[in-house]
């Protein structure tokens, strides 16, 4: 069985179980129970396609010409736009932006995953698999009964993303994982100075380190920043930009930079 939580599950079970001779007329057996997001719409990758129309309008305008970036952004929509067709039925790899903002080279994950307890796992496991895990788990904290350890959000109480789980999972495609499973409601650290303030140096210690595995993951977490999945206080996303516009070369990077610094930092006037 396949639920996003147990509470549906157990009304599923009585829904289905329920018969001419009361409650118990008809078995149901499961031989795994799964908890998992039931969401279709709105995906992160839904969601992508929505930001790169109008990112690569920013870029084209910008560069007026079909750079290697544009053709980069142009050659990922329409990856993620054919996965969901009947040929390709989703993605196993290509889920993130690649790693070190090198074309080349996907985000994979290393050895001592603390959630995968079988061997050798690293030589087989796909991006999806890493994705599907995190997923999980993030579903599984929204539903919790553990006030300390929940995920769960109501007008009155508004529950984030501890900024100390991307330096304790400092893999890059799990911190990428987190990153798309998240709700934005879950990565608002603009409500917090604190808290904005700690993921502001977490980031700061990326964009350092951008070139080796430490920040491996920086342009997904900037892409999060710039389609506003994440949100800091505008004095530390102005500190980022200026230390993104410093210390990275990188020219998709720079495009990245520039959106936030305009669409975001100094949105234009409606």
């Amino acid at each position: 069985s396949r639920t996003k939580n147990e509470e549906f599950l157990d009304r599923l079970k009585r829904n289905l179980k329920q018969g001419h001779y009361g409650s118990e007329t008809y078995s149901f057996w499961a031989v795994e129970n799964l908890y998992c997001s039931s969401a279709s719409r709105d995906t992160p990758w839904v969601n992508e396609i929505r930001f790169l129309k109008t990112f690569i309008e920013f870029v084209m305008d910008e560069v007026d010409e079909e750079t290697k970036e544009v053709a980069f952004l142009k050659a990922r929509r329409d990856k993620i736009n054919d996965s969901g067709g009947k040929s390709e039925r989703g993605l196993s790899e290509g889920l993130f932006y690649p790693a070190n903002s090198n074309e080349e080279k996907p985000l994979e994950i290393r050895k001592n995953f603390a959630f995968f307890k079988f061997r050798d796992f690293e030589k087989d496991v796909t991006q999806s698999d890493i994705y599907f895990t995190i997923s999980n788990i993030l579903n599984s904290l929204r539903h919790s009964t553990d006030k300390k350890k929940n995920l769960s959000q109501s007008a009155y109480v508004r529950n984030l993303i501890d900024p100390a789980n991307f330096s304790r999972f400092n893999d890059g495609i799990i911190q990428a994982s987190i990153l798309r499973a998240a709700k934005p409601d879950e990565l608002a650290y603009s409500l917090s100075q604190e808290l904005s303030e700690e993921m502001f140096k977490t980031l700061e210690t990326l964009v350092k380190y951008h070139t080796g595995e430490q920040g491996e993951a920086l342009l997904e977490f900037i892409y999060a920043l710039a389609s506003e999945k994440m949100s800091l206080k505008k004095l530390h996303l102005t500190k980022l930009v200026n230390q993104l516009n410093a210390e990275c070369e990188n020219d998709l990077l720079k495009h990245f930079s520039r959106f936030i610094e305009k669409k975001i930092l100094s949105p234009p006037e409606k």
